[in-house]
């Protein structure tokens, strides 16, 4: 939907708070990570290691402030392309990482001896995300092969 707020007869959107849940860029601004914590270290890869329910209100927090945060989700997969191409793990580090899946599970029992707090795959934490929040939203989701 447009709106004329000019009074020029150009047509606007009306303004919206958005959220992007998206692979890394280099401009990224992480809103609230740092209180995030702890953080594990998976392939050369910042990993946050806490509840779905923190994380949740840590994002809600940052929306509050209408700064953009991007989220990425670090699996067995992404954590072996982490390890061989410096150029992903600089794009990952733009984001807040959260854990996908029982691979890095495994790799964190191995390097620290307990698994991450909570397994936060994309399937299962982006609905309850977006079911936290409230009113409307823009939401980009990004990435991932075509199919």
């Amino acid at each position: 939907m447009s709106t004329d707020t000019t009074g020029t007869g150009t047509s606007q959107r009306p303004a919206a708070r958005s959220v992007s849940i998206a692979l890394p860029q280099r401009s990224a601004i992480l809103v609230g990570a740092a209180t995030l914590s702890p953080r594990r270290r998976i392939a050369g890869v910042e990993v946050i290691d806490a509840k779905g329910g923190d994380v949740i209100q840590r994002l809600r927090a940052g929306l509050m402030g209408e700064r953009m945060t991007r989220v990425a989700f670090l699996n067995a997969h992404c954590a072996n392309v982490a390890r061989r191409d410096e150029a992903y793990r600089e794009a990952m580090a733009q984001c807040l990482v959260l854990p996908d899946g029982v691979g890095v599970d495994i790799g964190a029992k191995i390097l620290y001896g307990a698994p991450f707090a909570e397994n936060l795959n994309g399937t299962d934490f982006l609905p309850r995300f977006l079911i936290a929040l409230e009113g409307c939203r823009r939401v980009a989701l990004i990435g991932g092969r075509p199919g």
